[in-house]
């Protein structure tokens, strides 16, 4: 069994949180899903054949965007480089 968190974006209010856990509940592989609408993330556990992007896309089919931590620190990296150069 793998674990995976991930950050959503788009959610105005906890119905939004829900309608994201259960369908990530739903989806294939997943064992068990838990949204934090004030922290923005997702707690998915779910099979080892389940592979993260389709519990992004899934995310996404529902009408929110994800991505895994290691997207955004990423992201917020180059940020912060570029800022430095400016």
């Amino acid at each position: 069994m793998a674990t995976q968190d991930l950050d959503i974006a788009g959610m105005t209010c906890a119905n939004c949180a829900m309608r994201i856990e259960k369908g990530l509940k739903k989806t294939s592989g997943v064992k068990d899903a838990h949204v934090n609408f004030a922290l923005e993330t997702a707690h998915v556990d779910f099979d080892d054949s389940t592979e993260i992007e389709t519990l992004i896309s899934r995310i996404r089919e529902i009408g929110y965007d994800a991505s895994t931590r290691a997207d955004r620190k990423s992201t917020e990296d180059k940020k912060e480089k570029y800022a430095e150069k400016t």
